[in-house]
């Protein structure tokens, strides 16, 4: 369990370099939302072997609610990277076959395909 939480938290906490690899990015913000998900039920899975006072407030809610936000707050930024990637990618393309890249050459893929459909 603890190999898991390391894996979980110290990319996180170590932040800038992550957001590079996103595939790493994706699992470690997995690992976070599963790792809220354990916190939400780890209070009433133990809450029978607690003293008295502390079965009545056994919660992990505070803990939960920081790995979701953080889960949220990595997977976002790095959907949004990858759109922001993605949509650059498609726009070169589109203004290549439009022949509006630099160096020129794209307006006439552009031609020979209305040509071709006509």
């Amino acid at each position: 369990d603890e190999f898991d939480l390391y894996r979980a938290l110290a990319p996180h906490a170590l932040g800038g370099g992550l957001c590079e690899l996103p595939g790493v990015a994706m699992v470690v913000a997995n690992d976070l939302a599963y790792l809220a998900h354990a916190a939400v039920t780890l209070g009433a899975q133990y809450r029978a072997r607690l003293p008295r006072p502390l079965d009545v407030q056994a919660s992990f809610l505070a803990c939960a609610l920081a790995l979701r936000k953080a889960a949220g707050e990595l997977g976002g930024a790095q959907v949004e990277r990858q759109r922001a990637l993605v949509g650059e990618t498609l726009g070169a393309a589109v203004r290549f076959v439009r022949g509006d890249a630099s160096g020129g050459g794209g307006g006439a893929l552009e031609a020979e395909a209305h040509a071709s459909v006509r």
